[in-house]
């Protein structure tokens, strides 16, 4: 659940699958190394080594993103590091039923606390642009028509760039 947590700008179902997919991954891949390698810690450890590579991967990629291939990561850790059950397969449903247990609570504390939508987010951030744009263009247009002294101009040069800055940083 910690993980997912601090992703404020990606929805929590997308969120909740990514992690979900990544976990199950990485149970999985734990599950054939740790089958592969028996009771052998050094074996176990040095099978992390492609899983860390492949993650690192995985954890750039836009489908998984960062979420998604860190939980991949640690649920091979967890389940290749813990050395004290006899079957590997049996703590790999237990890690993933913990998992969807805590994506639940996740996803209910996130809509409990903060409920948001994509297309709400992006309506509120196109209004403030679009705001901005109006006071942008109206101070040009008004900057255009009002005739003054020379010192006017120069604050009128200054008010224009400020404006622009606030437009430039909202449409970046």
């Amino acid at each position: 659940m910690a993980i997912s947590v601090g992703y404020s700008r990606e929805s929590t179902f997308r969120l909740a699958n990514v992690r979900t997919q990544g976990t199950a991954a990485g149970s999985v891949y734990a599950v054939i190394a740790s089958s592969l390698t028996k009771n052998c810690i050094p074996l176990r450890a040095a099978a992390l080594i492609p899983w860390a590579l492949f993650t690192s991967f995985l954890r750039q990629s836009k489908m998984y993103g960062y979420a998604g291939g860190l939980s991949a990561f640690i649920a091979a850790v967890v389940i290749l590091g813990h050395t004290h059950v006899e079957r590997p397969s049996e703590f790999a449903v237990v890690r993933i039923t913990e998992t969807f247990i805590g994506i639940g609570c996740y996803i209910l504390m996130e809509l409990i606390l903060q409920p948001r939508r994509a297309s709400t987010l992006a309506r509120k951030e196109l209004v403030i642009t679009l705001c901005s744009l109006r006071d942008f263009t109206g101070s040009i247009i008004s900057a255009q028509t009002s005739q003054g002294f020379v010192h006017s101009h120069v604050l009128t040069l200054l008010e224009l760039k400020e404006k622009e800055r606030t437009l430039v940083s909202l449409l970046v």
